[in-house]
C-alpha cells in the first residue's frame, strides 16, 4: 500500500495499481519527496488525481463529474506510457 499526498489530499493505492503506469513505476523506484507523515508527495491537483487513480484501477472513466480538459490530457498521457 502506498500513501500519497497529492496537492494536500490523501490518497491510498496498492503499489501494483500505481506500477501499471511507467511514470509511477519510475517515481516509486526513485528517492521521492515525502511529507511529514511519510506519504509520497506529488505536487499536482488532488481532485484531478482521484480520477486518474480510478482510471488506473479500472481502465474506465468512473468519475461522477465530467472530466475537465486537464484531467483528460493527463489520462491521455498516462495511456501513452
Amino acid at each position: 500500500v502506498v500513501q500519497l499526498n497529492v496537492g494536500g489530499q490523501r490518497h491510498v493505492a496498492a503499489r501494483s495499481t500505481l506500477e501499471q503506469s511507467p511514470y509511477f513505476r519510475r517515481l516509486l523506484e526513485m528517492k521521492v519527496l515525502m511529507d511529514a507523515s511519510g506519504a509520497v508527495f506529488i505536487d499536482r491537483d488532488g481532485d484531478a488525481f482521484a480520477g486518474i487513480l480510478d482510471w488506473l484501477r479500472t481502465r474506465e472513466l468512473v468519475s461522477s463529474h465530467r472530466p475537465c480538459d486537464s484531467e483528460l490530457l493527463q489520462l491521455r498521457l498516462l495511456k501513452r506510457e
